[in-house]
């Protein structure tokens, strides 16, 4: 039991990094049992802290924690640093995404430190990565970039691909910020290009939105919408929605007021239409090659045709969703009800929704689900 109930976590983790979560359950759910019945508590605080974060992604909140509680309380009473370390890394990563910064901060730093407590070198570096992540979202872009570079040496030391990836993404962000292009496009290049070797969808589509955003910076707007339409669609084909909808937004604004909304539509779709081969091949390409002619669209469609819709770039699947529940006119209970979310869940989604948007009120936001052909 000991040993097929390891061997169902560690599929269950291998299911995580393939986007299966079906298999992931399942495996975890079966691991745990067999690890709980044969007193196997390192892969049973693992197991518990998967299903911890399935809980989590659906807004099983007081499972989730429960969970957690149970996988520190074993990894504590054994002294394995290792488990406790990750779950300080997914409870930061929780308090991150409810905008607790200084708390999230605690929590890596935390597990940063159990982990160089064992020397792992692998696990000390995802700390570093997650506090990077953290600072630059709070625009410390200085200490983000040390995080950065501190994750980037012992990453290479051990050719953790999909980590330095990850890394050099971060570098690249950061230089561009800070006005080193140059150096934005090396380490963006090292990173998109390692990321379409390894084929994880998702990495590539960060690496393209980072491209989007230096292209914009560098004014080849055409190309930094044509890319940023291709990572929506890598995302959504992986169903991992944007993190990232603000920043995103940032660098759409001055070019919706370049060009016509119809046209930003228009060059948004190519870039949908883009294999994530071609969308890499493009973002690859040197500066000044790829532009394509401005799409000539009519302000008033003549065809009995819809004309193309905004980039839904600001939105995240779930806000894009609640945004169709308000045009429709429910009420916040109503689309709790329809979603089978909770009604506090779905104010804290209205009040993004409302805040991405620049809008006061949800009369606002249903004109503009209209608008935009989203219903």
């Amino acid at each position: 039991a000991a040993v097929a109930g390891a061997a169902l976590v560690a599929r269950a983790h291998l299911a995580v990094e393939m986007r299966d979560f079906t298999t992931m359950v399942r495996c975890a759910e079966q691991g745990v049992e067999l690890c709980r019945a044969s007193s196997e508590p390192t892969m049973l605080a693992a197991g518990l802290a998967l299903l911890a974060q399935h809980d989590a992604r659906g807004g099983r909140f007081a499972a989730a924690e429960a969970k957690l509680d149970d996988a520190m309380t074993l990894a504590r009473a054994g002294d394995d640093r290792w488990n406790e370390a990750l779950i300080y890394y997914i409870r930061g990563s929780w308090s991150a995404a409810q905008n607790r910064g200084r708390e999230a901060r605690h929590l890596f730093e935390q597990g940063l430190a159990c982990m160089r407590a064992i020397d792992h070198q692998w696990g000390a570096s995802r700390g570093l990565i997650l506090l990077g992540l953290l600072a630059h979202s709070r625009d410390d872009l200085y200490a983000a970039r040390d995080h950065f570079a501190q994750a980037l040496g012992p990453l290479r030391d051990v050719d953790a691909r999909p980590e330095i990836a990850r890394s050099l993404g971060g570098v690249g962000r950061l230089a561009a910020a800070l006005g080193d292009l140059p150096a934005a496009r090396e380490a963006l290049t090292e990173s998109l290009t390692i990321s379409r070797s390894l084929g994880i969808r998702i990495a590539v589509a960060r690496g393209l939105e980072a491209f989007a955003e230096l292209h914009a910076i560098e004014g080849d707007w055409q190309r930094a919408v044509r890319l940023a339409g291709a990572a929506a669609a890598l995302r959504d084909a992986v169903d991992q929605p944007a993190t990232t909808g603000a920043r995103l937004e940032r660098m759409l604004g001055p070019i919706r007021r370049r060009f016509s909304e119809p046209v930003v539509a228009q060059l948004w779709g190519r870039g949908r239409e883009l294999t994530p081969d071609a969308a890499v091949d493009l973002a690859l390409s040197p500066p000044g090659t790829g532009t394509v002619p401005a799409p000539r669209v009519p302000r008033h469609d003549t065809g009995g045709h819809a004309l193309p819709v905004t980039p839904p770039s600001t939105l995240t699947t779930r806000e894009r969703e609640i945004s169709l529940l308000i045009a429709r006119g429910l009420s916040n209970k109503g689309i709790a009800g329809e979603l089978v979310i909770s009604p506090a869940t779905v104010a804290r989604h209205v009040t993004n929704i409302l805040t991405k948007l620049g809008f006061g009120s949800r009369a606002q936001v249903a004109a503009w689900a209209v608008k935009n052909g989203y219903i």
